[in-house]
């Protein structure tokens, strides 16, 4: 139940709604260009594990509001580290799609 929870908090986070979309829309894509098992499964997990970081960089930046309320660098630095792991899972997600996409798209 906790969990069913935290997945409405997250839907209510407009970076994840982002990331979730374009998931769901590279998901679909799989199955209409009619991917491999391996290229839709390397889709499929990409996806959501681009949803599962920006629920943990969600989770560091609330658990960092509660315990400092006041402007501190260092809990800026943690933040700024956290969210720098989503984009990069991103730009990697993006890259695999881009080039898996692209073969299907162009090799065909």
């Amino acid at each position: 139940m906790h969990a069913f929870r935290g997945v409405k908090y997250a839907l209510g986070e407009r970076s994840f709604v982002i990331q979730f979309i374009i998931g769901f829309f590279a998901v679909i894509f799989a199955f209409v260009l009619n991917l491999s098992f391996a290229e839709t499964a390397v889709i499929i997990i990409f996806s959501v594990l681009v949803l599962v970081s920006e629920i943990l960089n969600t989770l560091i930046e609330k658990t960092l509001d509660v315990v400092s309320r006041e402007q501190n660098p260092e809990i800026a630095k943690i933040k700024d580290l956290a969210a720098a792991g989503v984009l990069i899972f991103s730009i990697a997600a993006f890259l695999v799609g881009l080039w898996i996409f692209g073969k299907a798209i162009f090799c065909k």
